[in-house]
C-alpha cells in the first residue's frame, strides 16, 4: 500500500491534531545518528499549552522518528530540525523503535502505525509506554474503527493523519510535550499524597463494632464538618450516610463503614476507597476514605473500624482534566467538518465547567452580531429567542 507525504497540503488548515494521554518517556538508539543543533522550539500552540514557560525553557527537545518509507522519514525530521527540534533517532522497524527508545531516552515518539516486520508500530508504543514514560504521538493514513480502537488503548498523546502540514506538526508536538509535562507533575503530587496520606488526613474517626454487628460512631474530628458543612450534632454516622453520601457510592461507602462481619475481604484487611458526597450548600466533592480493622484477639471478632478521609476533589479535577483534553484532541484529529469541532469542543467544555448545557457563539463578520454555531441540552425556546445583536454587551465583551 502507498503511504501519503506528510508534506502535502491539506485543505482544512485550520485543525489541529493534537491528544493528551499517558504515555512514557524512553531512550532511542540511532541509526543516522542524533541530531543536536537547533536551539530548541520557541513557539508554543494555541491552546492549554500557550504560555507554559516550563518547555520553552527547556533545552532542545530530541524527537524520535519511527517511519518505514524512507523518503517520506527523511522529510519528517528535515521539518523538526526547521522547528528547532533535535533528532534522537530514526527507525523503519517497531524492535529498532524499542531499542532506541530505551538507548537515547528521547522526549517524544513520533509512531507510524503501519511497520514493516511482525510488530506494527501500536504494539511498540505499548511497549514503550510499559517501560519508559514518553509520550508517543501517531503518524497514519488509516482512520478504520479497529486500527483506532487499538490504538486508543495505548494513550497516545496525540494523532497526526497523513498527510499534515509543519504547523500541525509544531503544534501537536508541542500539546503533547505539555501535556505530558502536566501529567508528570501530577503523577509526582500524588505519589506525595500518597506517602502522606499514611500520616495525616482531613479528618479522622473510630466506628465501634458491637458483638451483634452494631455499628456506633465513638468519635471524629472537626474537620469532617469543615467538609461537609453538618455539625455532628445535625447527623448522625454510620446511620445517617444517605444524607451526605451520593447516592451512587451509597452502597460502596456502607460496604466499609457498615460491614458484614463475614465480609473477611473488609473485616481483615486495611482498605482505600473514593466515593462523592454532597455538602450542606450541595456541593459534590470527591473524599479518598482508608479504613484499618482493629480486632479483639480475646473475643476474636471485629470491635472497631478506624479511619481517615482526605477531601480530593481538585485531584480528581486536574485528573478528568487531563483524560478531557485527551479525548478531545483525540476526536478534532479525525474531525473535518467545523460544526462538528465546535460541537466537540462545546461538549468538552461542558464536561470541565460541570454544568449540564451550552451554547457556542461566533462573530459574524457582515452583520457584527453573534451567531449560534453549537448549542447542547438548550431548549428551543430559549434559542429562538436569545439573540446578541452588535451592540448587544455580550457582544461588546466578546471584540474587548
Amino acid at each position: 500500500m502507498t503511504r501519503s507525504d506528510p508534506t502535502s497540503t491539506r485543505s482544512d488548515p485550520t485543525m489541529t491534531r493534537n491528544v493528551p494521554t499517558n504515555t512514557p518517556s524512553g531512550p532511542t538508539n540511532t541509526p543516522s545518528g542524533p541530531t543536536h543543533t537547533s536551539s530548541g522550539p520557541t513557539n508554543t500552540p494555541s491552546s492549554p499549552t500557550n504560555t507554559s514557560s516550563d518547555i520553552s525553557d527547556q533545552p532542545q527537545k530530541r524527537i524520535l522518528v519511527v517511519e518505514d518509507e524512507g523518503i517520506v522519514a527523511s522529510e519528517i525530521q528535515s521539518r523538526l530540525k526547521n522547528l528547532g527540534y533535535g533528532i534522537a533517532g530514526v527507525a523503519a522497524r517497531a524492535e529498532d523503535a524499542i531499542a532506541l527508545a530505551d538507548k537515547e531516552r528521547p522526549d517524544l515518539v513520533l509512531m507510524d502505525i503501519k511497520l514493516k516486520g511482525e510488530m506494527d508500530g501500536i504494539h511498540a508504543a505499548e511497549t514503550i509506554r510499559s517501560r519508559f514514560d514518553i509520550p508517543v504521538v501517531y503518524l497514519t493514513a488509516f482512520t478504520d474503527d479497529g486500527t483506532l480502537k487499538r490504538a486508543k488503548i495505548t494513550q497516545p498523546f496525540g494523532y497526526l493523519i497523513k498527510p499534515f502540514e509543519e504547523r500541525e506538526l509544531h503544534t501537536t508536538i508541542e500539546i503533547s510535550l505539555y501535556n505530558h509535562m502536566m501529567e508528570r507533575k501530577l503523577q509526582i503530587s500524588e505519589a506525595r499524597y500518597r506517602a502522606v496520606s499514611e500520616l495525616t488526613s482531613d479528618f479522622a474517626f473510630s466506628i465501634a463494632v458491637a458483638a451483634d454487628g452494631g455499628h456506633t460512631l465513638e468519635w471524629m474530628t472537626d474537620a469532617f464538618s469543615t467538609i461537609t458543612g453538618y455539625s455532628l450534632e445535625e447527623i448522625s454516622i454510620p446511620g445517617d450516610l444517605e444524607r451526605f453520601v451520593y447516592p451512587d457510592d451509597l452502597a460502596l461507602v456502607k460496604k466499609y463503614l457498615q460491614p458484614d462481619l463475614m465480609d473477611h475481604s473488609v473485616t481483615d484487611h486495611p482498605s482505600s476507597f473514593d466515593f462523592r458526597i454532597i455538602t450542606k450548600e450541595g456541593e459534590l466533592r470527591w473524599i479518598h476514605g482508608h479504613t484499618h480493622p482493629a480486632w479483639d484477639d480475646s473475643e476474636k471478632r471485629l470491635h472497631h473500624i478506624l479511619g481517615a478521609a482526605e477531601d480530593i476533589t481538585e485531584r480528581r479535577q486536574a485528573e478528568d482534566l487531563i483524560r478531557i483534553q485527551r479525548d478531545l484532541g483525540i476526536a478534532l484529529s479525525f474531525t473535518r467538518d467545523l460544526t462538528e469541532a465546535l460541537s466537540k469542543l462545546l461538549d468538552a467544555t461542558i464536561q470541565i465547567s460541570g454544568i449540564d448545557c451550552g451554547a457556542m457563539y461566533l462573530v459574524d463578520e457582515e452583520t457584527g452580531g453573534m451567531i449560534l454555531a453549537a448549542h447542547k441540552g438548550l431548549p428551543y425556546q430559549f434559542i429562538d429567542i436569545v439573540q446578541y445583536d452588535p451592540e448587544s454587551p455580550q457582544v461588546k465583551l466578546v471584540k474587548g
